[in-house]
């Protein structure tokens, strides 16, 4: 689990142009444009019970262990359920959410993990709803969001 959670950190690392910050530390990725401190949490599917066809995404401690991690966005990436990728050629790899600290809450069942289905269309849960209406993100516009300046001249 620890090996999944520091390969989505690496990735979005690598997608924003930031750096990853120390094991523990308040945030785990500091984006290095403008200083965006980036909690990340990765998820691989999961059979919403065994045999099911229905695949869910369950992300945990979006606070921290110890409730008091400090960062500016929560960023979910989860793998991308195959069944989709096929409807939609070309699709990123991950499914990636991007939720401002400040509407968190929003989304958090107490004492639970953030856990959805990984199909927009049958959400049902209102935080699901929320996730995939407002803060469902592609690849290429996460690294516009947050990468690097690219000068448009093309020099330097």
């Amino acid at each position: 689990m620890l090996a999944r959670a520091f390969a989505g950190e690496r990735l979005i690392s690598r997608l924003v142009g930031g750096t990853p910050t120390l094991y523990n530390a308040a945030h785990d990725v500091t984006v290095e444009v403008d200083g965006t401190r980036l909690e990340v949490k990765f998820s691989s599917l999961s059979e919403a019970f065994r045999g099911a066809k229905t695949k869910r995404w369950t992300w945990h401690n979006p606070y921290g262990i110890s409730g008091k991690k400090e960062y500016d966005r929560l960023i979910l990436v989860g793998e991308a359920d195959s069944r989709i990728r096929a409807l939609r050629p070309g699709a990123d790899p991950y499914v990636i959410f991007d939720i401002p600290f400040e509407r968190v809450p929003e989304i958090l069942l107490p004492g639970c993990p953030i856990q959805i289905s990984t199909d927009a269309r049958t959400a049902r849960a209102p935080r699901a709803k929320i996730l995939f209406q407002e803060f469902l993100i592609s690849v290429k516009l996460l690294e516009g969001r947050y990468g690097i300046l690219i000068n448009p001249s093309g020099s330097g």
